[in-house]
């Protein structure tokens, strides 16, 4: 949704869906245009081993949410 595009968008469609799943694939990652933060962390959101990827509630103290909402409370103050 970042990027206003389909995970491997210059695929097949059933194709990409299948690559969604397999791990044969690398996950896709934001470009340079996106911060530090949101690159990490739609990084651990998309990690597919699940042993390895960061629970709900750890990634609701991530930095790119955490630093977001700060400054959004700043604002409406």
């Amino acid at each position: 949704m970042a990027t206003r595009k389909p995970p491997w968008a210059d695929m097949n469609p059933m194709a990409a869906i299948f690559a969604i799943g397999s791990s044969s694939r690398p996950v896709p990652s934001l470009d340079e245009k996106f911060s530090p933060e949101a690159r990490d962390f739609v990084t651990l959101c998309l990690t597919r081993d699940q042993e390895k990827r960061p629970s709900a509630g750890e990634l609701l103290d991530h930095i790119f949410l955490t630093r977001k909402s700060a400054r959004k409370r700043q604002t409406s103050e």
